[in-house]
């Protein structure tokens, strides 16, 4: 910003606006871990152990109303950590710019919905690993060509996995704005 009368120079740094990459439901009719087990299996889709460890948690919760929910996908190096950083780091961070922690429900809502994901691409969704407690803290959402006994079948998962101390990449968090009515809900 210039003033008329000086050249002060004054830099006001702004975060960065964050697209929004889909837009899911929450709260579709599904009400508990089961119901999403089944409608994954009914669509073809693989579910890892590890998820059903988290799906079986207290702390995985189901909204009881229908909201959307806008998601971004975005890497660690985008939230400005060049070599990976601490898990810490990277929620502090991405808080900072107006992005939230997902709710549990996230993950296997966005695996029922995003039915045309590209091949090979495998995201991780960025929720509180605090109360699952287990051997995954995070879901994953995945899509890949596998070959067995000689066929090959892409194969669309959900699965779950560990977020260590330290990770190069983080995919899907939520905007803040769409998570205004989401903490009510459940």
């Amino acid at each position: 910003m210039r003033f008329l009368r000086s050249e002060i120079v004054v830099t006001i740094p702004v975060p960065p606006e964050f697209a929004v990459w889909k837009t899911i439901k929450l709260g579709t009719g599904l009400k508990n871990a089961d119901d999403f087990r089944k409608a994954i299996k009914k669509g073809g889709m693989r579910i890892g152990d590890w998820s059903n460890d988290i799906l079986r948690k207290p702390a995985f919760k189901v909204s009881k109303t229908e909201i959307e929910l806008d998601l971004v996908n975005v890497s660690v190096r985008e939230l400005g950590f060049k070599q990976g950083a601490k898990r810490s780091d990277i929620i502090t961070k991405a808080l900072e710019l107006g992005l939230q922690l997902c709710p549990s429900e996230v993950g296997p809502q966005l695996r029922l919905q995003y039915t045309d994901q590209p091949n090979g691409e495998w995201l991780l969704v960025g929720m509180d690993p605090s109360p699952v407690r287990t051997a995954a803290s995070t879901f994953s959402v995945s899509n890949a060509t596998m070959t067995t006994c000689g066929s090959t079948a892409t194969v669309a998962t959900l699965s779950a996995s560990v977020m260590l101390a330290s990770v190069s990449c983080l995919s899907v968090l939520a905007r803040s704005s769409s998570l205004d009515l989401v903490p009510s809900v459940f």
